[in-house]
C-alpha cells in the first residue's frame, strides 16, 4: 500500500537519492502554484539543500525510521558522481549501512555478508535495546535518573525498542549512558545479491 505522510511525520526523515546517497533530511511541505513540494535541509540542518516535487519521490519507506527514496540522482549529481551498479568490492564496507526496500520498508542495518547457492548476500537486522533492563539498571544506581527514563518511555509498555529510539530518548533528556550491554539482536533476514539495486550511503533493495 502506498504510504502518505503529513509534515509532522516527515520532519527529520532521511532523504536518499536513486543511487542510495543521502541527500538530506525532510524539513517541510511547501504548496506552490505549480505543485506540492518537499523542502529538504542538509544533514546538519544548517542550510536549505533543495525543494523536491512530489513526482521525484519513488517511495516512502517505514520501519525503525521513515526514509524517502527519490527516483532521481539528486545527491549523485550534486557530488558529481556517475551512476554506479553494485560491485562485489562494495561488500567490504557494507556492514552497518541502513537497508531500504523499494516496496516501502526500512529493513534494518547490514549485520554482515552471507553466502548462498550461486550468490552472496547480506544479513540484515535491527539492534534492539532491552529498555526495561536498562531502566532498572539505571534506577539501581540513580533512582531519580531511572524515574526520568521511566517517565519518558514506559518500560512496561515498551520493554524493547530500537537502538535509534533509545539513543533519541537519552539524547532528549541529556543523559549520557553506555547502552552497549543492553543491546540485543532483533529479527534478521538475508537479502541475496540479485535483489540489491544500489550500495551507497544506504543500501537499496528490490
Amino acid at each position: 500500500m502506498t504510504r502518505f505522510c503529513d509534515e509532522e511525520e516527515l520532519k527529520g526523515a532521511l532523504v536518499v537519492d536513486s543511487e542510495g546517497l543521502i541527500y538530506g533530511r525532510a524539513s517541510s511541505i511547501v504548496v506552490e502554484d505549480d505543485g506540492v513540494k518537499l523542502e529538504v535541509r542538509s544533514e546538519n540542518a544548517r542550510d536549505r539543500k533543495g525543494v523536491i516535487p512530489t513526482d521525484e519521490i519513488e517511495c516512502i519507506a517505514g520501519g525503525s525510521e521513515i526514509v524517502l527514496v527519490l527516483n532521481t540522482r539528486r545527491e549523485a549529481s550534486y557530488r558529481g558522481l556517475p551512476s554506479k551498479e553494485p560491485m562485489y568490492q562494495d561488500l567490504r564496507d557494507v556492514k552497518g549501512k541502513l537497508v531500504v526496500s523499494l516496496s516501502g520498508s526500512v529493513l534494518g542495518r547490514v549485520l554482515g555478508v552471507v553466502v548462498g547457492p550461486g550468490e552472496p548476500g547480506i544479513r540484515v537486522g535491527e539492534s534492539v535495546v532491552n529498555w526495561i533492563r536498562l531502566v532498572r539498571g539505571v534506577k539501581r544506581r540513580d533512582v531519580k535518573l531511572g524515574s526520568r527514563l521511566e517517565n519518558a518511555l514506559d518500560p512496561l509498555k515498551s520493554p524493547k525498542i530500537s537502538r535509534e529510539d533509545a539513543e533519541a530518548v537519552l539524547g532528549e533528556l541529556g543523559v549520557e549512558e553506555d547502552i552497549s550491554s543492553y543491546v540485543e539482536k532483533g529479527t534478521t533476514r538475508d537479502i541475496p545479491w540479485s535483489r540489491i539495486l544500489k550500495i551507497g550511503d544506504v543500501v537499496l533493495v528490490r
